[in-house]
């Protein structure tokens, strides 16, 4: 049995699942749970987390002289260095892709090599003049893995898709440094087909003769959850809010492709002006996906008096990720949520707990989004939806980004300074995104690099930036254009209406059906777009990542080839005329950005 204690880190239920994976069992307990109540604990693990240490959440310190090992994440290495007398500065920010030398291959690293790629999403850093003997380093100088006793820390995240080797690391901490064994009967990997199994009889006990009311959206979640609902027998009734802020022709695919697959009649419940009109003007994006989701909850409390029913039971497709980036902690059936991971953006489904008045069953709560498509080929879903890229709730309303924000002369220099120094010109913009740092929210700058086509100079530059200023969010334009110093700071307006959210539409598919075209494959690829003192820029947001809890670009040219972006380049201003505006790609991991800007 594994402990894992949990201190808001926005990774913290992966933990669980890689261990789970492997065969091993495994709890969530608060970050102050009593260490000698965890009599049948095999070893302990401590969570990332959105806090600095010198005011953290509270903990027992008999975590320090524990029976068994301790691995301290992130967060929870810092935690462990502290104790150990290091100190703790935020001289150095590492966030997202960061390249490890392994200097002890003993124990953590055995048979993982001299170095490897890990995943970093911290803002303190340890000082190496602790009682620990460090284990690993970054190119940067920054302790990566520590060991004292069988205290370990590891400063990067072991339980995210993008760390190289990651699953190997918490392997050996498991077997290695725990003397533990997986059990005999479990086989690695999600078990899809158990998972259905279960999800049916829970669907089927908790609608009882209840109609299912079924908001479906046409993306693979929701669809997922409306399979489950119809294998599990109960009544189901199915609607599709028709906002304005979708996918072109999503409203006729929903009704026609969905409802086939489910063997539904879906009601499409039309109120684009009601969301339109309370948008309007609305800047700030935290404020802005509150506001869908209230209006969200308005227009599902308008269709069950529509519908009649005497009571229903609410089946939504929210997942893991949805609960995590809205402040939920992990752990299915914990007794209390202790309220320490940190809202990053509130998704409009985990918000629709707080506001429906009836039962609410989410079958895919537990779920990443990787293994949620596992369930849908299980299902048989053809693979157009069980692959289909994911599709944000607020959709358009938070890909059009409206928010002017003044900047300072020294954010500009600096950014400036860093581009130059990777031969590139470089500038802040006006525009501001949602951010993940230190698994808490950033809402910054973001920044643009123009320059150039070296992938490698400008993925370092982007980094750098990221990692030494207040931006959370680097754009590439891939060639050269001189703009004077805050030629940016001169904007027109450029408010959100039906005309300029049409035209959102018409770039998103562009971008798509010239990547189609070019066989350039992505696991998600928002399209974005505000205005400039010159006119439009369109933001490509192309992404790599298998469970969306970390992501990075596509590598350029070898993933997304610069053919590509020329042709939409091409086809955009053949389409647009003179709004096309200019293109750029989103540069930056996931952390410090987010998949989405806002």
């Amino acid at each position: 049995m594994f402990y894992i204690l949990e201190f808001g880190g926005q990774h913290t239920d992966l933990i669980g699942n890689r261990l789970r994976d492997m065969g091993f069992d495994v709890r969530y307990a608060e970050s102050d749970a009593r260490i000698p109540e965890l009599r049948d604990a095999s070893g302990i693990i401590i969570s990332g987390g959105p806090k600095s240490v010198s005011n953290g959440y509270p903990h027992d310190p008999a975590l320090f002289s524990s029976r068994v090992p301790v691995l301290g994440i992130c967060y929870g290495m810092q935690l462990l260095g502290k104790h150990l007398g290091a100190g703790i500065h935020r001289r150095t920010r590492e966030y997202g892709e960061t390249r490890m030398s392994i200097l002890d291959d003993s124990d953590l690293f055995h048979g993982l090599g001299s170095d490897g790629i890990v995943w970093m999403n911290h803002g303190d850093s340890v000082t190496h003049d602790g009682d620990f003997t460090t284990l690993a380093m970054t190119e940067k100088g920054v302790p990566a893995a520590m060991r004292s006793g069988n205290l370990y820390g590891v400063q990067f995240h072991p339980e995210v898709t993008h760390t190289e080797n990651g699953r190997e690391i918490l392997r050996n901490f498991a077997e290695r440094v725990c003397g533990q064994e997986p059990g005999e009967m479990k086989e690695e990997g999600f078990d899809a087909g158990a998972f259905i199994d279960e999800a049916v009889r829970c669907l089927r006990e908790e609608a009882g003769d209840r109609t299912a009311l079924i908001l479906t959206s046409g993306g693979v979640d929701s669809t997922v959850a409306a399979k489950l609902a119809q294998m599990a027998g109960v009544r189901r009734q199915h609607a599709y809010l028709e906002s304005g802020n979708g996918r072109k022709g999503e409203a006729a695919y929903v009704s026609g492709t969905i409802g086939h697959l489910l063997d539904a009649e879906i009601y499409i419940h039309v109120r684009r002006q009601m969301f339109l009109d309370a948008l309007y003007g609305i800047h700030e994006p935290e404020q802005k996906r509150k506001l869908f989701a209230d209006l969200y909850a308005s227009a599902r409390h308008d269709m069950e008096r529509l519908f009649e029913e005497d009571e229903y039971v609410l089946v939504q497709g929210t997942i893991a990720t949805d609960r995590r980036e809205s402040g939920k902690e992990a752990g299915k059936g914990r007794s209390r949520d202790s309220g320490t991971a940190a809202i990053i953006k509130t998704h409009h489904n985990t918000r629709a707990e707080d506001t429906w008045r009836g039962a609410t069953v989410s079958p895919l709560a537990e779920l990443t989004k990787d293994m949620v498509r596992m369930v849908a080929r299980k299902l048989g879903l053809p693979g157009e939806l069980s692959e289909r890229q994911p599709f944000p709730g607020p959709g358009m309303f938070i890909r059009y980004a409206t928010g002017f924000h003044s900047y300072g002369r020294g954010l500009e220099d600096s950014a400036s300074d860093i581009a130059a120094s990777y031969g590139l010109e470089g500038h802040v913009l006006p525009r501001k995104g949602v951010g993940l740092k230190g698994d808490d929210r950033a809402f910054e700058h973001a920044a643009l690099l123009a320059g150039g086509r070296d992938w490698d100079n400008v993925r370092a530059a982007s980094k750098s930036i990221i990692e030494d200023t207040d931006v959370c969010r680097v754009l590439y334009l891939p060639h050269e254009m001189r703009f004077k110093p805050g030629h940016f700071m001169e904007s027109g307006d450029y408010p959100m209406t039906e005309r300029t959210l049409e035209r959102l539409r018409e770039v998103t598919d562009v971008v798509e059906s010239t990547m189609r075209d070019h066989d350039v494959q992505s696991s998600q690829t928002p399209v974005i777009t505000f205005g400039g003192p010159d006119g439009w820029i369109n933001v490509i947001r192309d992404v790599q990542s298998e469970d969306f809890r970390t992501l990075r670009p596509l590598r350029k040219p070898g993933e997304f080839p610069w053919e590509c972006y020329d042709e939409i380049d091409r086809r955009l201003r053949e389409r647009l005329g003179g709004e096309a505006g200019m293109t750029t790609f989103d540069v930056s991991d996931k952390p410090g950005g987010t998949t989405e800007w806002e």
